[in-house]
């Protein structure tokens, strides 16, 4: 049964991402992380989207080294949470 808690989804999301990121489940951390992502950008929640990009961050700042894929999402993930982080800072 769909309640339409987008927001709650998002969450439940992110936190299943970080358990499978704690079991080393890189792979399936990533692709939780990257639902949370798509979901916070569909309802504009941009802190959601910041915190969501800060863990993608993580995930390439430990594992980076034995991951080249994971450092290019990793990247990509850090310039996006910055620039959240100071547009929201000059509000």
């Amino acid at each position: 049964m769909e309640i339409g808690d987008r927001a709650g989804k998002a969450s439940s999301y992110g936190h299943l991402g970080m358990v499978f990121e704690t079991l080393g489940e890189y792979v399936k951390a990533k692709e939780y992380q990257e639902k949370t992502l798509a979901i916070t950008m569909e309802i504009g929640d941009r802190d959601g989207q910041a915190k969501c990009r800060g863990q993608l961050g993580f995930l390439f700042f430990h594992f980076s080294v034995n991951m080249s894929w994971l450092k290019n999402v990793g990247k990509k993930h850090l310039r996006s949470t910055w620039k959240l982080v100071t547009e929201k800072e000059k509000q």
